[in-house]
């Protein structure tokens, strides 16, 4: 495949209809080459009748794969908020090979969907009012999930210690009263 190929058909993929399948005539006639996303396919100018040499083909399936990972993260983050480090660990959980990842993780910090220093503040504000958890078990937490620690310092510095004093007031009235009835 060290010549140039030209691309003979272009179909739209019957499952997923922003995904298009690319055939090429490498010299001994039509074949399957490799499909695309629509993003790549515009950002490339794909079309019938194209020489594309083995490089540029390296180029779009990276291009490519870049796409399906970026996918697969703006999927798992439209669930809740994600820390970076659980966003790379799940890529490479899902067998992504780093240097995609690291082009995903940079897109996504671009577009804003991911901040560790966000993350973390709401993550403390959200553990503050739905749990008894204190500042120590919450720093844990963001430490686990690759908060840095300067970070985890901002964070935790939203948590009042008026408030932290009535959560451990009201813990060990729990713990009484439970005690109290054995």
């Amino acid at each position: 495949m060290n010549d140039v190929a030209i691309i003979t058909k272009i179909t739209t993929q019957q499952k997923n209809k922003d995904r298009f399948n690319i055939f090429m005539d490498y010299g001994k006639g039509e074949e399957y080459a490799f499909s695309v996303d629509s993003a790549v396919l515009i950002r490339f100018e794909l079309r019938k009748g194209m020489e594309i040499d083995e490089f540029s083909i390296l180029e779009i399936q990276f291009q490519d794969d870049i796409r399906k990972a970026y996918n697969r993260a703006v999927n798992y983050l439209a669930r809740r908020m994600r820390s970076e480090k659980e966003i790379r660990d799940y890529l490479a959980e899902k067998e992504i090979e780093q240097p995609i990842i690291n082009e995903v993780i940079h897109k996504l910090a671009a577009q804003k969907y991911i901040n560790d220093e966000e993350y973390a503040l709401s993550y403390v504000r959200t553990q503050m009012n739905t749990t008894d958890k204190g500042p120590d078990l919450i720093r844990m937490e963001l430490k686990e999930r690759g908060i840095n620690e300067g970070i985890i310092k901002h964070a935790i510095a939203e948590y009042p210690f008026e408030d932290q004093v009535e959560k451990a007031i009201k813990v060990a009235e729990k713990v009484i009263k439970k005690n109290s009835k054995e």
